[in-house]
């Protein structure tokens, strides 16, 4: 299930929408405001995840690069 999300590319369109901050190649990045408005349209924030969570997630994820994973075939 996971898989099929991340092919369809659901996430990415997320991202998109959401990311708030211009990046000098054309990209763009998000903002802590950016992913609190994100968990807010989704009903996460405040009632399921805090803050702090957020925050946390957010420190977490800051910097990451974004990589595909080719499928393991065994045969």
């Amino acid at each position: 299930m996971v898989t099929a999300l991340f092919r369809t590319g659901i996430f990415h369109h997320l991202f998109e929408a959401y990311a708030d901050l211009p990046m000098p190649d054309g990209t763009g990045s998000m903002s802590v405001k950016g992913l609190l408005r994100c968990c807010c349209d989704f009903e996460l924030f405040p009632d399921r995840i805090d803050y702090k969570t957020i925050l946390w997630i957010y420190n977490s994820a800051e910097g990451g690069r974004e990589f595909w994973l080719e499928p393991i075939c065994m045969s």
